[in-house]
């Protein structure tokens, strides 16, 4: 199985990160980091973090389970991670910020940086206000 990544292994920032719902809710996720590594059979593989609001997080579940990840990694690396496996802190605590886990499940849809404006320009942001 080759690789859909084009990065080599390291870490990266992201420039901007959300967890989208269908709907279109979304939730911003900050100080966002991706690891790059190569799994044992020499396949290149993806994991991110970021932090988040838990109860912005939480109303987001509430509109359904299927939630995406998009991710502006800077230059023309704009992608989708459809419906990842996500972990979150467990604090409910409003004003309190948790590390969010991401590990793609599928292969990311890479988007050109005109699908990834009109898609976050779309979305619904989610704030505790």
């Amino acid at each position: 199985m080759e690789s859909w990544i084009p990065f080599e292994k390291g870490k990266y920032l992201a420039e901007a990160a959300y967890l989208v719902a269908e709907n279109g809710d979304a939730v911003t996720l900050e100080k966002v980091i991706v690891e790059v590594y190569q799994d044992p059979r020499g396949v290149r593989r993806m994991k991110g973090s970021g932090f988040a609001q838990n109860v912005l997080v939480v109303a987001l579940l509430e509109e359904g389970d299927a939630i995406d990840v998009l991710l502006d990694m800077g230059g023309p690396y704009t992608l989708r991670l459809p419906e990842p496996d996500i972990r979150g802190g467990k604090m409910f605590t409003p004003d309190v910020r948790a590390i969010f886990q991401f590990t793609p499940n599928e292969a990311g849809r890479f988007l050109s940086r005109e699908e990834f404006e009109a898609l976050c320009s779309d979305l619904h942001l989610l704030s505790d206000t």
